[in-house]
């Protein structure tokens, strides 16, 4: 599930754009070969499963990427490239949940590329992975 498209209006993109970009320079100037990701969580079950609480992704995602996104990972690189993996939605999402963004339309808005979920091992480059 996305951040409604009314939400979404009062998100600047520039500013998480900037923090992420500041990020990216601490990494560098610290030997990082590797990119910080940061998780936005999924939504937890009150008393079983099927009952939720509203969804909030983790304030460090947020401040980084300003929506939630469940399932999210942003992945920050030394280099100043920033990639938003995201789940897959399945078949009936829109049915259920409304339109989302395609991944296009959410790069676009984020200033980010956006990538699926199932791509972290080819987007991480693990020969590249350390540790500050």
């Amino acid at each position: 599930m996305e951040i409604h498209a009314e939400h979404a209006a009062h998100v600047d993109p520039k500013a998480h754009r900037e923090r992420r970009a500041k990020l990216a320079a601490s990494l560098s100037r610290h030997g990082a070969r590797g990119p910080a990701l940061l998780f936005a969580g999924v939504p937890q079950p009150r008393n079983y499963a099927a009952n939720t609480f509203a969804f909030r992704a983790g304030s460090h995602f947020l401040y980084l990427v300003g929506r939630p996104v469940e399932g999210g990972v942003i992945a920050v690189f030394p280099d100043g490239r920033s990639v938003l993996l995201r789940p897959r939605p399945p078949a009936d999402d829109a049915l259920w949940h409304g339109p989302r963004p395609d991944d296009a339309t959410l790069s676009a808005r984020l200033g980010c590329e956006i990538r699926d979920l199932e791509d972290l091992a080819s987007v991480l480059d693990v020969r590249a992975a350390s540790t500050l």
